[in-house]
């Protein structure tokens, strides 16, 4: 065909208009899709992050705390790193009241007493488990243990009592280490609980 186009023409053609886009888009400076970018700390005013990862851990801060609320921890972190996330205690702060060394869970809300309210309240930390979730082990005061059946107040106060003495439960298991805890009644909480 004289002064037509030919088929050969038509796919020659058409390479050439996927190549030249493929250069355009891959070519630096070209029309590559938008780099993501995290927000800036100040456009999260509502929510404080120590650290922007995923998993992350949400947890309620109160009490004689500079900045009490709700942050977002990565997971592992301790107590001792919640509080200075919030700006530190106050001056009037009890940390004696407190097992500082305790990892936090997601959705714990922890309380930070005042030499203003009563002191005389025993526990190592008070700390409230969401109410579908485990209850901690290595956070949770006597009153939140008795919580969980076949655990009575000497009971309760006895897993305190260990954990401040030889330090946090590596495991469930690890309650068998409290005398007065055997297979049976461990089996018996053992779905209820987490460390």
């Amino acid at each position: 065909m004289p002064g037509g186009i030919q088929p050969g023409q038509i796919i020659a053609g058409a390479a050439v208009v996927v190549a030249a886009v493929l250069i355009l888009l891959l070519w630096p400076g070209g029309t590559a899709a938008p780099e993501q970018t995290l927000p800036r700390a100040s456009d999260q005013s509502q929510v404080p992050a120590v650290a922007l990862t995923d998993p992350e851990v949400v947890v309620h801060i109160s009490g004689a705390v500079a900045s009490p609320g709700v942050y977002r921890l990565e997971p592992g972190l301790r107590l001792i790193d919640l509080v200075e996330a919030a700006g530190g205690p106050n001056v009037d702060a009890v940390l004696d009241r407190l097992n500082l060394a305790a990892v936090v869970h997601d959705g714990d809300r922890i309380h930070v007493p005042s030499s203003a309210e009563d002191t005389s309240q025993s526990g190592a930390l008070t700390v409230t488990p969401t109410s579908s979730g485990p209850v901690n082990i290595n956070g949770a005061d006597a009153s939140q243990l008795e919580t969980l059946p076949g655990i009575g107040p000497s009971l309760a106060a006895a897993i305190v009592e260990d954990r401040d003495r030889l330090g946090p439960f590596g495991s469930v298991d690890d309650l068998e280490r409290v005398s007065g805890i055997g297979p049976a009644k461990l089996d018996g909480i053992r779905d209820l609980v987490g460390v």
